[in-house]
């Protein structure tokens, strides 16, 4: 995939998945019919992932950390998701447009080699 390692790969997929999940259960949470856009972009030698959705406005601050060292039936549910996206990607940005769009933006760096 684009010249990635195997590890950069599964990096790239699970924190694509954990945004587009995040997109699907909680910004499509107001009408079945809305969407949700993933698109993906080449910018020098970085992969740029954006997924967007117009559901309900977040705010990744009011996140608690995942507790990773508390057993189990101790943690918080949730969090893990947005835990992951910044643990497997380089940059992680959360944003809502005047329009009412959220938007989730990815970044893997230097992914593209020179040739």
């Amino acid at each position: 995939m684009l010249g990635l390692d195997e590890d950069a790969a599964f990096a790239v997929r699970l924190a694509t998945d954990e945004a587009c999940q995040n997109a699907v259960e909680h910004g499509c949470r107001q009408a079945e019919d809305e969407e949700v856009t993933v698109a993906c972009e080449i910018e020098a030698s970085d992969l740029v992932i954006t997924i967007r959705d117009r559901g309900i406005p977040f705010d990744p601050a009011k996140v608690r950390p995942p507790r990773l060292d508390a057993p189990l039936e101790e943690r918080n549910g949730g969090g893990l998701g947005i835990y992951f996206m910044r643990q497997m990607m380089d940059e992680v940005r959360f944003d809502r447009n005047a329009d009412g769009v959220n938007s989730v933006t990815m970044i893997k760096r230097d992914v593209i080699a020179d040739e």
